[in-house]
Order: C-alpha cells, then structure tokens, then sequence
C-alpha cells in the first residue's frame, strides 16, 4: 500500500483521521496513541509484515537499553553504552543495505545474500540514533514506551522521511493542538495533499518518463535528447520529493502535527552552500549536528574543515546508496561546497539570478551520477552531453499529450511529421513553464497558509481526480529506495 495508492487515498487515510479525531474528541488520547500505532503498523506491514517484526525489535531494544542508560551514573560507561548503540544500528543499516554490494565489489561471482531491507529504514536510523545521542547528552529519559514506539512508526514519514526530532514531535503529541484538529489544519493539509499528488503522479511521473529516454539509452541517444533527459530528471526529482514532503506535510497537518520544513524550493539557491539548506533539510541537520561537528566542524583550522565537508558529504552519498554512483555524487557536492566556502565572498556579489542559473546548472550536472545505472554510464553521458549529434529525436515528445496526438492523427487527419513537431515543442515549452515554477514560484507552505473558499476546494478536487485516474501508472516515490 503506497502512498499513491486507491487503498491508501479512498480507505487508509479517511478511516485513520476520523478514528483518531474521534478517540481524542472523547478524550480518550491513550486509546488514540495507540490506534495511531496500530495503523502505522499496518502502514509498514502492507509492504511486507516482516517489516513490522524488524522495527519493533529496532525500537524495543533502543528503548530498553537508553532506559537502562539513564540509570547509568558514571558518564565513562554511559558513553560506552551509548557508541555499542549507536554502532549496533549503523551496524544493521550497512549489514542489510550495503551487505551484498560489498560482496560484489568484492567477489562479483558471489551468491548475494537473501536480505530483507525494511521500508525506510535509513530513515528511522537516523531517528534512532538522534534519540540515543540526545538522551546520552542530557542525560534524562523523558518518554514513555508507548510515545516512543508512536514517534518510531509514525506511518507518514516512515517512508521517505522527514528525520522527526523526538523532542518535538512528542512535545506535540502531548499537547492538545493536535488532539483538536482545527478547520483551519484540516483546509491547509487537504491542499497540501493536493498539490503533493499532483507533482508527483502528474508532473513528475511525466518528467521521469523523459528523463529514461537518455538515461535508459546512454549509448543511442544523442546530444540534444540527453540534454533534455538530464533537465527532465533534475526536474523530475525536485517535484517527486517537493510532491513527498507535501503529502506527508499535508496528512500530518490534518492530524494536527506540523512536521519540520524538509524542502523549501532549493532550486532558488545562488550557491551549491545555500542548496543544502533548501533541499532534504531535516538530512543536512542531522549530518551538521551528529557527523560534521562531532568530526570538528570548523574548529580546527580551514584544511580540517574541508576534510569534514567532505567526509560528510561521502556519507550522505553512501547513505542514499549503495553504489558508487552515489558515492560519486556525494564527492562531487563535498568538492563543490569546499570551493564554495573558498570562493564565497566573490561569488556573493555576483547578481542573484546568475548565481542562481549557475548554481541550478551544477546541480543538474552534479545528479547525472545519481541518476545513472552506473558510473560508466554516467562518464558516457556527461560525454553526450558536450559532443554529439545535436538534432532532436522524433521520440521526444512521445509521452506529452499522447491521446491529443491519437485522436489528432486517426480521426483530425494532421500528418505524424506535424504531430512529431508540435509534440516536440510541446515538451520543450512545457519543462521550460516548469523551470519558471522552480525558479519564481512561492512553496506549497506560502501557497496553502491562510488559504480557503470554493475555488480552492475546485483546484484541489480537480487535482485529486487527475491524479486518481493515474495511480496505475506511477511509480515509487525516488526516494523511497533509500
């Protein structure tokens, strides 16, 4: 049951925020903790019901041993206890995630191991670990079993994230602003809803179909096609996670919960420095906060600072994958925001927008690694995409208006060779609409704050009914793989 599913849209979500408006409208909050677990659990289970075995062992036994690590006096073995649990799940993240890659890279004739990788486990490491850290350092266990277990399954961000922080999400669950759901919660997460569906089964699962034209045919594609595969996916992947963040933003926010901002229009950054303050921001936290200054920071000297940046940035590409492309991808943001902190006061004076094309431009360049099947492939279209054949291909447009194309072909009479044309320009005008979105466009935060009437409810119902019609044809979320 993913989250753009009919299952999840017509049954899942309306049963799970009437249940828990109602247990909470009778004051029944334990009942509603835990119907808000049960259902989380059937969430994770509906991908596979081992799921369920493996994240409750996960959080019984964090819970159980921080328990027993508040009791602990002498800080030396506090501190002990707190890196064998910190080290037991990074363990289990690398043995299950990264496990048989190493084999490969190792041996490539080696029988892989049949692992079972639970949905969204880098994302609830990460919380995991942040819990441990954050009891470890203040010293007091402050949550009872059953507000862990609900923060550690929380269904909409289990997935994909965002990396909840224990202490707020638990400091709201005890209060009584998300026990009463407000008309006014409801209205901005209904929108929110909206329009994250729409980005994603719409706008990106269209951008994604474009981008596999380059990216799926490294060796026949020319010049022009990759060019355009390249923007497509850049696109692609800025509207598939903006569109995540909104729904879960948008179910969390009719529950009562506000979840912390996780993206606020990166692509409107002037530098590579300012785009990891926008993009996946509850990631680039954690990094800061439990790898960057824990190795340092920049406490040590200008040389050691660029050695931590990069090491964090060979970490947040290892996390997202095990492969080298990733790792590549992670290098090449680490050296880019070395230059960064180098060149910085030059490049703050040049002009907003030119920093902002730049930058949009490297980013772009910069995830052909994480989009390519391998790091080959990603040399042979960085290649193409420099040298080659510079005509359009007939097949570009092939995914934009394909029923206007039929009816026009069979019953309007046009010729393919016009039909080709103008769905070629189609495409082109449409993903250029959609950089002027990226580039202008307030978030979806902006656009929902304080919004309601009939229209809205039109917009929203009109978007909820495209994108019904086109569940069967979308696929995961890009970041649900990681």
């Amino acid at each position: 049951m993913g989250i753009t599913s009919y299952i999840f849209v017509l049954a899942f979500l309306p049963i799970t925020l009437i249940g828990w408006s109602i247990l909470n409208r009778l004051n029944w909050y334990n009942f509603a903790d835990f119907f808000l677990i049960l259902v989380s659990l059937i969430f994770i289970g509906s991908y596979d019901y081992r799921f369920i075995i493996i994240i409750l062992i996960t959080v019984c036994v964090n819970y159980i041993c921080v328990k027993y690590m508040d009791r602990i006096k002498r800080s030396e073995w506090r501190k002990i206890v707190t890196i064998i649990l910190v080290a037991a799940n990074v363990g289990v993240l690398f043995f299950l995630k990264y496990g048989n890659w190493l084999r490969v890279v190792i041996n490539r004739e080696a029988v892989l191991w049949k692992l079972l990788i639970p949905i969204g486990i880098s994302f609830y490491t990460l919380e995991q670990i942040r819990f441990i850290v954050d009891v470890y350092r203040t010293g007091e266990m402050k949550y009872t079993f059953r507000e862990y277990v609900l923060f550690s399954t929380f269904f909409p961000v289990i997935v994909s994230g965002p990396i909840l922080r224990h202490d707020d999400f638990i400091v709201q669950l005890r209060s009584k602003d998300c026990r009463f759901i407000l008309t006014e919660n409801i209205s901005e997460g209904l929108m929110s809803f909206c329009f994250g569906m729409g980005k994603k089964v719409i706008i990106a699962s269209w951008l994604g179909k474009i981008a596999g034209l380059g990216f799926d045919n490294v060796e026949s594609a020319n010049s022009v096609t990759m060019l355009l595969s390249v923007l497509a996916f850049t696109l692609q992947l800025y509207f598939d996670f903006s569109g995540y963040c909104d729904i879960v933003e948008g179910v969390a926010s009719m529950m009562g919960f506000k979840l912390p901002m996780n993206f606020n229009s990166p692509y409107k950054a002037s530098s590579v420095g300012e785009f990891w303050k926008r993009w996946h921001m509850t990631l680039t936290d954690f990094l800061t906060r439990y790898v960057y200054i824990p190795l340092g920071g920049n406490r040590k000297g200008r040389v050691r600072q660029n050695i931590n940046i990069f090491i964090v940035f060979l970490v947040s590409g290892l996390w997202h994958g095990a492969s080298f492309t990733y790792i590549l991808w992670g290098m090449m943001h680490g050296i880019c925001l070395i230059v960064d902190k180098i060149i910085g006061k030059f490049w703050a004076k040049l002009p907003v927008f030119v920093g902002r094309c730049v930058t949009f431009s490297m980013v772009a360049l910069m995830w052909v690694p994480f989009r390519a099947n391998s790091t080959g492939d990603a040399c042979v279209i960085y290649r193409r995409l420099f040298w080659g054949d510079r005509t359009i291909v007939k097949d570009l447009g092939q995914y934009t208006l394909p029923m206007v194309t039929y009816l026009c072909e069979n019953y309007v009479g046009i010729s393919q060779e016009m039909l080709v044309s103008v769905q070629n320009i189609t495409t082109v005008l449409i993903m250029i609409l959609l950089l002027g979105i990226v580039f202008f466009a307030k978030n979806t935060r902006e656009l929902t704050k304080g919004r309601n009437g009939n229209w809205v409810a039109v917009i929203c119902g009109i978007i909820l009914f495209a994108t019904v019609l086109h569940f069967q044809e979308v696929g995961t979320f890009i970041y649900e793989g990681f």
